[in-house]
């Protein structure tokens, strides 16, 4: 994980540091030792390494290649599709036709029958006009960026949003503008004053359905009338959400009836559609094109592959099928059960109810400790720390599942009570000494 240059340099002499400097990639050397540090501490949850498939029990390796495994709170498969027979059972269709590997970008030669159709139907299913479908979700946030802002546009962005939006605004574009998380309120007043100041400048507001770091949700309905009334463009990240929240799996947009009233909508497959992916659609059929064949846009990297485009049209058949209704409705009682749970027993939640419950620790050394101690207990979750959020404001992202039982949800609960800082700790089932002393599974394992 990135480290400020405080950190990394602030036991070097001053002609040390200068030589660091000079060098690019010696400027990083210090990380070494910090990661070695806090990793020898068992203390570093990131860059853990998966075992075993995705379910809501897994395997894996701490960084230091020690073996892990218990109740899983740390993925994203909101639906737990990525293990589902149809899925798996269009890997081998697809595969049968040879369709492995995306023939490169898509303005040359690298589109797909199955990404075709992936385009269409994600246009479909979100009520817009075209679609356009990228090898990741960050990739298509950055590309809608690209695209649509110039130098002299100004871009209000939510907090919340993704990371990939701020910094591909800020590449081109000096007038970039932050407001707190899913206010209309901020909003009104930024684009009030820029529409004032800039009278014939490009608006464009972009925003999270959910937000990524704190499961806020903005009232996209007013925001949308705010776009409207000041000449703006409405700009809406729909990774979270979408399949895993509304009625038919629509998310917020459908929620908060939006579905067709949002000038673009980015989202990621990766997270109830049981692949990497996603996409950027829209209301103007203009803008596809633009995505399609500028370097801006998809003209500089490879397409989705044929692969990956079908396992994404397997899940939509269940997304939009009674067992997808079905999937979002256990889903959503494991949201509300691990919530009532973290709530009775005094942790402070953030945001409303989403597929993840965001949990604010109390400190950073104290979130480190006790990530490390549920850890070792048997448990698997993603702590969240500087530079992702505020260095103040350490959080647990803990995602949920479909197939979480509440015999796995009011586990995890009592071993998070019992670990919580002033708490005794519970009987430990597996110390970290003892883990230590296991044997390290091959990583092919």
């Amino acid at each position: 994980m990135p480290v400020s240059a405080p950190d990394l340099y602030g036991t070097l002499t001053s002609s040390q540091y200068d030589a660091q400097a000079r060098s690019l990639c010696a400027r990083w050397h210090p990380l070494i030792a910090w990661q070695a540090a806090r990793i020898g501490a068992g203390l570093h949850p990131q860059g853990r390494v998966a075992m075993s498939r995705t379910a809501t029990k897994m395997m894996a390796l701490d960084p230091a290649g020690r073996p892990l495994s218990g109740v899983n709170f740390a993925s994203q498969d909101y639906l737990s599709l990525s293990q589902h027979p149809a899925l798996h059972a269009a890997v081998g269709v697809t595969a049968g036709r040879g369709g492995l590997h995306a023939n490169g970008s898509p303005p040359l030669m690298g589109l797909s029958t199955p990404l075709i159709a992936l385009e269409t139907r994600v246009a479909q299913f979100l009520r817009l006009t075209e679609a356009a479908v990228f090898a990741s979700g960050a990739e298509a946030n950055r590309a809608a960026i690209r695209t649509l802002i110039r130098a002299g546009d100004h871009v209000v962005i939510d907090a919340g949003a993704h990371s990939a939006f701020f910094e591909s605004a800020r590449a081109i574009t000096r007038h970039v503008h932050r407001t707190p998380p899913a206010s209309a309120d901020a909003v009104e007043r930024r684009l009030r004053r820029l529409r004032r100041e800039n009278p014939k400048a490009g608006l464009l507001v972009v925003t999270s359905a959910v937000a990524a770091f704190s499961a806020d949700i903005p009232d996209l309905a007013a925001l949308a009338d705010l776009c409207r009334e000041h000449g703006a463009t409405l700009l809406v990240d729909v990774a979270h959400d979408l399949g895993a929240m509304g009625p038919t799996g629509r998310g917020v947009l459908e929620l908060q009836a939006m579905l067709a009233r949002v000038d673009v909508v980015t989202g990621s497959f990766a997270k109830c559609f049981g692949s990497n992916g996603g996409f950027v659609a829209s209301r103007d059929p203009a803008l596809k094109p633009a995505l399609r064949f500028s370097r801006a846009g998809q003209g500089g990297s490879s397409a989705l592959s044929p692969l990956q485009a079908a396992v994404i049209l397997a899940a939509f058949d269940i997304v939009e099928s009674p067992e997808g209704a079905v999937r979002r409705q256990r889903l959503l009682a494991n949201v509300l059960r691990l919530r009532n749970h973290l709530m009775a027993d005094g942790f402070v939640l953030m945001g409303r109810s989403a597929p993840f419950v965001p949990v604010r620790l109390e400190s950073l050394p104290a979130a480190r400790q006790m990530t490390a101690a549920v850890e070792a207990e048997g448990a698997l979750v993603t702590l969240l720390e500087n530079p992702a959020v505020a260095g103040h404001a350490p959080r647990w992202r803990l995602q949920l599942m479909a197939d979480h039982s509440t015999a796995e949800i009011d586990h995890f609960a009592s071993l998070a009570r019992a670990l919580r800082p002033g708490n005794p700790s519970p009987r430990p089932s597996r110390t970290r000494a003892a883990r230590d002393k296991l044997p390290t599974p091959p990583i092919s394992a």
